[in-house]
C-alpha cells in the first residue's frame, strides 16, 4: 500500500499542469531598463537564446515602461528590487496571466533569473516540405520560484591553450556564447589561462593570438558581469634572480594590463609548477603587487597541489605569515593534494576562504576518476572521452562543498559540458520553501533543464535519460549480461526519431550520441573478442591430445577471425561516429582524431583513433605463439601451452585475483572510494596502462598495446602512502605462498618502495618493484596463520619517498596452500 501510495504521488506530482494554467508567450515584449547597460545585454539575451530555438516567434525588447494598451501581448519584465529579494545574485521568478517576472537583487540575479525562465521553456519549432516554419514559446504551468546561491564561487576553466580536446579552435564569440550557457546553470566565474603555461606555444587551431583571445573573453564576461580569474603558474625557475624577476614582471604586466576585467588569480604551487612554499609566497606577492596596479579589488589564491609532507608542513607555516596575509585572500584544494579535502579544511587557518578546484573532465589518471572502470572502456575511450557523470559528481559535491567557499573546476574542453553545468546548478542549490518550479532533485532538475534548454523541448525526455544512461554504461563490464548499453542505444534510436535537420547541427546532442555510438562499439568488440578468446583458450587445453601445432593454429585462427568479425559487427558504428567526429569538428572545432584533425595526443580526447586497440589478450597470445613454435620440442611446446592454460590455476585451498578485472578480484578490500575518497588515498582504485594514456607526436599514429598479459595492463593502485588489501579464507596452521605481479615502470608510474605484511607479520621487507615486470613468489609466516581463519594481505608502500604519489600498483596475486 506505501509503495502504490509513492507511485500514486510520483505520478501525480510529473503530472502536466492543467491547460488552462499555460502562458502563450510566442509573441513577447520584453520590458527592460535599457538606460542599464547590464540590463540592456541581459533583455538580448533572453530574446537571443528564444529565437535562436524558435526562430519565426516574435520577441522584441522595450524600455521597463509597459507600452501596453488595454489588450496587452505577453511580457516578460525585468527588474532590480534588492530589498525584495534580500540575497547577492538572487532572484523571485513569477509568472501571471499574461506576464513573467524577474526580479534580482542585482543585475547578475536578473541573468541568473534569465537563465531559470529558459530552462523551463517549452520551444517548439516544426519544419517539413508540407507546412512553412512554426515556432511556439510556452509556460506550461504558473511558477513561483525564489533562488539564491548558497555559495559564491562557481567557476569553470576556459583555457585558449593547444592542450584542450576543442577550445584552442574557438573564436570570441563562441567563447562569449559558452559563458552564457554556463551562466543559465549559476557559473559566475570563468577563468582564464595566461599565453604562456605549460603548453606548447601555439595551437595550428589558434584564430588570434592568446593575449587577443583572453582579453576578448575578459571584455565578453564583464559585459555581462561574470567574475575573471586567471589560472596563473609560476613558470620561471628562480624569481629570486633579478633578470627572471624583471622578465615575470614584463609579462604579468602585459597581461593584466590588456585584460579589462580581473577579479582573481590563482597560482597553482605545483601541477605545473616547482617551487617551495616559501618561494610561492614570494611569487605571490610580488605578482599581486603589480596585479592591483591595474584591478586594485583583485583576489589572490594559492594551491598547495604537488606537495609531499614536508612541503605541506612548510605551506601551512607559510600562510600563517603577516607577510602572506598582506596579500593571500584564500587557497584552492586541487588535484594532487595529498590529503583529502576534509583533511585538508581541518589544517587551514579559520580565516582562509578554501576554494574547490575539481578536475570534471578525465576519467582516469586523475583527481576524480570513473570508480572501478572497465579496462575495454579505458584502451578505447581513454582519458579525455566525453563523459556525463551527473550522479557521481552529485555525491561529490555533497561531500566536498560544505567545507568551501565554492569551486572553479578545472577544464580541459567541452567533453564535460554536463558536468559543468551539475557542478554550478548544485552550488547554487535547491531553490527557496514556497517556490513551485522545482518538482525533483536538484541533481534531476538539472539535467532534466540541461536537455530542455539545450536539446530542445521536443527531446527533453530522451536526452535526459540519454545523459544518465551513459553514465550507468560505465559501470561494471562492458560485456556482462548486466550492461545497461543495449538500453542506452534503444534511447538513443528514440531520440534520433524524434530529432529534426536542426538537431542534427546541435553540438551536444552530437556528444551524446557520439558517446553512445563508441559505448555500443565498445560492447559489440568486448562480446566478439572475449568469447573468441574463451574458445582459443579451450583449444589450447586440448594441446595434449591435438598436438601443440594444431591447437595454435587453431586458437590463432579464431583469435584473428573474431577481429574480422567484429570489425563488421561495428561498421555501421564507426561510419556513424565518424560522421559526428566531423560535425562535432565542425561546430566546435573538438579532435576526436591526431591524423585527421589535428589534436595534439590520443589523450587529448582523439578517441576516434582507439577503437581498434586490442581489448584481450590476443596479442600476446599471438607473440607467444611466435616464441612456442621456435622452441626445439614437442614437450617443451606442451609445456609452454599448459603454462598459458593454466596461469591463474592457484592449486586446491588456493585463491587467484586479476586485480584489474572487475570480475577477477573477490579478495580485493578496496576501501572507502568515492565520494568520502574519490582520488583514492587510501583506497585501492582501477587503473591502467596502455595506448589510450599515452602522448604521441600529431604526425604519428598511435602503436598497438605491448605483447604483454592483459592482467598486467590494469591493476589495482593507490596514492599518497595508502596501502592496498586483500582477504582471504584460510586453515589456521597450514602453510601458504602468496605469489604478486607487481606494476613496474613498463607500464605505469615508478611504484614507491613496498612491503608486504600478513596479519601484521612481515612477507617480504621493503622493495622496489623492478623491470621486467613478473610474479615473486614469498612464503607466509606460519605465525600469521597459525591461530587465524582469516588472513588479512597489505601491500605497504614505505612513507615520504620520492615516489609516494604513486603508491602502491599490484596486477596479480596468488595465494597457494602447500
Amino acid at each position: 500500500a506505501v509503495m502504490l501510495l509513492a507511485l500514486v504521488l510520483g505520478v501525480l506530482a510529473f503530472a502536466p499542469a492543467p491547460a488552462h494554467a499555460q502562458l502563450d508567450l510566442t509573441n513577447t515584449t520584453v520590458l527592460a531598463d535599457i538606460a542599464n547597460p547590464r540590463m540592456a545585454a541581459y533583455a538580448d539575451v533572453l530574446v537571443g537564446a528564444v529565437l535562436k530555438r524558435a526562430p519565426t516567434a516574435q520577441w522584441t525588447v522595450s524600455p521597463a515602461e509597459d507600452p501596453r494598451g488595454s489588450a496587452p501581448p505577453a511580457c516578460v519584465r525585468l527588474s532590480i528590487d534588492a530589498a525584495a529579494v534580500g540575497h547577492a545574485e538572487g532572484y523571485h521568478l513569477t509568472s501571471d496571466d499574461t506576464c513573467v517576472h524577474v526580479v534580482g537583487n542585482d543585475n547578475r540575479g536578473v541573468l541568473y533569473g534569465i537563465g531559470r525562465l529558459l530552462r523551463i521553456l517549452n520551444i517548439t519549432f516544426e519544419e517539413s516540405y508540407n507546412i512553412n516554419q512554426k515556432s511556439t514559446v510556452t509556460l506550461v504551468d504558473r511558477v513561483k520560484i525564489t533562488s539564491w546561491p548558497q555559495y559564491h564561487m562557481r567557476g569553470h576553466q576556459i583555457g585558449y591553450r593547444p592542450k584542450t580536446n576543442s577550445y584552442d579552435g574557438w573564436t570570441a564569440a563562441q567563447f562569449e556564447q559558452y559563458i552564457l550557457d554556463l551562466a543559465v546553470f549559476g557559473t559566475n566565474i570563468v577563468e582564464l589561462l595566461p599565453p604562456r603555461s605549460d603548453d606548447v606555444a601555439a595551437s595550428p587551431h589558434f584564430v588570434t593570438t592568446p593575449l587577443q583571445m583572453v582579453a576578448a573573453v575578459s571584455a565578453a564576461a564583464d559585459k555581462y558581469d561574470i567574475n575573471v580569474s586567471i589560472w596563473y603558474p609560476a613558470m620561471y625557475n628562480n624569481y629570486k634572480d633579478p633578470a627572471t624577476m624583471a622578465a615575470a614582471t614584463a609579462e604579468w604586466i602585459s597581461v593584466f594590463s590588456a585584460l579589462p576585467r580581473i577579479d582573481g588569480i590563482f597560482i597553482p604551487g605545483g601541477d605545473p609548477g616547482s617551487h617551495t612554499p616559501e618561494e610561492d609566497m614570494f611569487i605571490g606577492a610580488a605578482q599581486a603587487d603589480v596585479l592591483h596596479r591595474y584591478h586594485p579589488n583583485a583576489e589572490v589564491w594559492i594551491s598547495p597541489q604537488g606537495f609531499n609532507a614536508t612541503l605541506m608542513d612548510q605551506f601551512h607555516e607559510q600562510i600563517q605569515l603577516p607577510s602572506t596575509r598582506k596579500f593571500l585572500t584564500g587557497v584552492v584544494y586541487g588535484p594532487w593534494i595529498r590529503v583529502t579535502l576534509d583533511q585538508f579544511a581541518a589544517t587551514v587557518p579559520p580565516y582562509y576562504p578554501i576554494r574547490n578546484y575539481p578536475d570534471l573532465a578525465h576519467t582516469l589518471s586523475a583527481e576524480l576518476p570513473v570508480p572501478d572502470w572497465d579496462y575495454t572502456f579505458a584502451f578505447l575511450q581513454g582519458r579525455e572521452t566525453i563523459n556525463p557523470r551527473p550522479t557521481y559528481h552529485e555525491a561529490v559535491v555533497a561531500h566536498q562543498a560544505p567545507f568551501t567557499v565554492g569551486f572553479s573546476g578545472y577544464s580541459e574542453g567541452c567533453n564535460d559540458d554536463l558536468n559543468k553545468c551539475v557542478w554550478s546548478a548544485l552550488h547554487w542549490g535547491p531553490d527557496q520553501p514556497g517556490s513551485t518550479g522545482a518538482r525533483r532533485s536538484v541533481l534531476d532538475t538539472t539535467v532534466h533543464e540541461y536537455a530542455n534548454y539545450f536539446g530542445g523541448s521536443h527531446l527533453a525526455v530522451e536526452y535526459s535519460q540519454l545523459l544518465f544512461n551513459l553514465e550507468a554504461d560505465w559501470h561494471g563490464r562492458a560485456s556482462s549480461p548486466a550492461s545497461t548499453i543495449d538500453a542506452t542505444t534503444d534511447v538513443l534510436r528514440r531520440l534520433e526519431e524524434k530529432m529534426t535537420t536542426r538537431d542534427l547541427f546541435t553540438w551536444r546532442l552530437m556528444q551524446a550520441r557520439y558517446r553512445a555510438n563508441y559505448d555500443a562499439i565498445v560492447r559489440q568488440r568486448a562480446l566478439t573478442l572475449e568469447a573468441a578468446e574463451s574458445r582459443a583458450m579451450s583449444v589450447l587445453a586440448e594441446a595434449g591430445t591435438t598436438g601443440a601445432a594444431v591447437a595454435m593454429d587453431t586458437a590463432e585462427e579464431a583469435l584473428r577471425a573474431a577481429e574480422g568479425q567484429t570489425a563488421a559487427q561495428i561498421a555501421p558504428l564507426v561510419l556513424q561516429l565518424r560522421v559526428i567526429a566531423e560535425g562535432l569538428y565542425q561546430t566546435i572545432r573538438m579532435k576526436l582524431s591526431v591524423p585527421i584533425y589535428a589534436a595534439e595526443f590520443t589523450e587529448r580526447g582523439a578517441n576516434l583513433d582507439t577503437m581498434n586497440v586490442s581489448i584481450t589478450s590476443a596479442p600476446f597470445l599471438l607473440s607467444q605463439f611466435a616464441a612456442i613454435r621456435r622452441l626445439p620440442s614437442e614437450p617443451q611446446r606442451l609445456a609452454a601451452i599448459a603454462e598459458i592454460v593454466g596461469w591463474s590455476d592457484a592449486g586446491t585451498g588456493g585463491f587467484y585475483d586479476d586485480l584489474g578485472n572487475l570480475d577477477r578480484q573477490p579478495h580485493l578490500l578496496p576501501g572507502e572510494g568515492p565520494p568520502l575518497d574519490p582520488s583514492y588515498y587510501g583506497s585501492a582504485m582501477v587503473d591502467f596502462a596502455g595506448v589510450s594514456q599515452q602522448g604521441y607526436p600529431v604526425t604519428t599514429p598511435p602503436p598497438a598495446l605491448p605483447a604483454l598479459r592483459l592482467a598486467w595492463l590494469n591493476f589495482v593502485r593507490t596514492h599518497y602512502g595508502g596501502s592496498i588489501f586483500l582477504g582471504y579464507p584460510v586453515q589456521p596452521g597450514a602453510a601458504y605462498n602468496i605469489t604478486v605481479t607487481y606494476v613496474t615502470g613498463e607500464v605505469a608510474g615508478a611504484s614507491a618502495p613496498i612491503s608486504l605484511i600478513a596479519n601484521g607479520v612481515e612477507v617480504h621487507p621493503v622493495l622496489t618493484p623492478d623491470a621486467p615486470m613478473r610474479p615473486r613468489t614469498f612464503a607466509v609466516p606460519s605465525a600469521a596463520t597459525v591461530s587465524s581463519s582469516y588472513l588479512r594481505v597489505e601491500c605497504r608502500p614505505q612513507p615520504l619517498c620520492p615516489q609516494e604519489k604513486n603508491g602502491c600498483a599490484m596486477a596479480e596475486v596468488w595465494l597457494t596452500k602447500l
